[in-house]
């Protein structure tokens, strides 16, 4: 990169060179005097306007796009092309620029979402409250309202798990897990909405396997995934979860495959995002806060880990990988 200074010393000695030469050429002024009195006001007016141009107008233009950007035009980026102190800057706002409009984008599509996964159990639960006042239903709608008073709960624990791990405030508490025996208690846990789906779970994996982490978190990310995979499987399909160990990386995976329709190329990367769900495939009437693979995704960042899904040719797969020994990042 070059500097701003050795530009100005260059564009100094160009145009001391320049002078140097009219003056011999055209006045007949010996080059050693070229830079004694008149001659200096003569070059005066070129050193301002290289300063101008090289350096006031390239900053004036930098304050300009960032009180654009100041008043809400997040899309406005600086068009530089330098190979100096400005041009980092300008690359510099431009990539932040473009992190800060992705962020207050996810942040607003969030509280879109947000406020209609509240209002929908609201409403409801002011239905059902209608419903006592008038003595109807009485014995099922205080089973609805317990179900969603336990609805809303859910979703104000996990922003609140999700919010603690993205600042740092929760400190995973390492110790040996005995990850086949924590699938198999999972797997325990949802044969009843499994079977009320009509599918089943199952476990590949011919080996035991003891890492070294965090045993709450690994136990809702493979809750949180299995969960996901029996709403959105076809009927009367197996579900999948198979576990392998990377022996080069000293990472093991757990992998969950449902038989369902998968999800649109471009939107794999949404799914992990708070209140997402994509409509276009994954069935809106299974339910759900569009909060478990959010929480997922921070876990994975809190152990060291990652997440990620991708389309089979028949059905769907969620790839959760974290290291055997876990070390959060400081």
């Amino acid at each position: 990169m070059r500097s701003i200074s050795l530009g100005l010393v260059f564009y100094f000695f160009i145009g001391r060179t320049i002078v140097q030469y009219v003056c011999d050429y055209y006045f007949g002024v010996d080059r050693t005097a070229a830079f004694t009195y008149p001659y200096p006001v003569f070059f005066s007016p070129v050193a301002i306007l290289m300063s101008y141009f090289y350096i006031v107008k390239p900053l004036r233009k930098i304050n300009h796009v960032m009180n654009q950007f100041k008043i809400g035009a997040f899309e406005e980026r600086l068009h530089i092309k330098r190979n100096d102190e400005i041009g980092n800057i300008a690359d510099t706002f431009n990539d932040l620029a473009s992190r800060l409009q992705l962020l207050i984008q996810s942040e607003r599509h969030m509280t879109s979402n947000m406020g209609h996964e509240i209002r929908t159990p609201l409403t409801r639960m002011t239905w059902h409250l209608n419903n006592l006042r008038d003595r109807v239903d009485v014995e099922k709608s205080i089973d609805f309202l317990e179900y969603e008073i336990k609805n809303l709960a859910n979703i104000s624990s996990k922003m609140l798990k999700i919010a603690q791990i993205e600042r740092s405030e929760f400190k995973p508490q390492l110790v040996d897990v005995q990850v086949h025996d924590l699938i198999h208690e999972v797997i325990d846990k949802t044969e009843g909405i499994a079977s009320a789906n009509h599918c089943r779970v199952e476990l590949h994996s011919d080996f035991t396997l003891t890492a070294r982490t965090e045993k709450d978190l690994l136990e809702i990310v493979i809750d949180n995934i299995v969960h996901n995979a029996i709403q959105y499987t076809s009927q009367h399909s197996v579900i999948q979860i198979v576990l392998h160990v990377d022996p080069v990386t000293d990472f093991f995976e757990i992998s969950v495959r449902d038989q369902g329709l998968g999800v649109p190329e471009n939107a794999l990367e949404r799914i992990f995002l708070q209140f997402e769900r994509v409509d276009q495939s994954r069935n809106k009437a299974t339910g759900g806060t569009g909060l478990g693979l959010a929480l997922c995704r921070s876990i994975a960042k809190a152990l060291g880990g990652s997440i990620k899904a991708r389309n089979l040719e028949q059905g769907f797969e969620i790839l959760f990988r974290v290291p055997l020994n876990s070390l959060p990042p400081s």
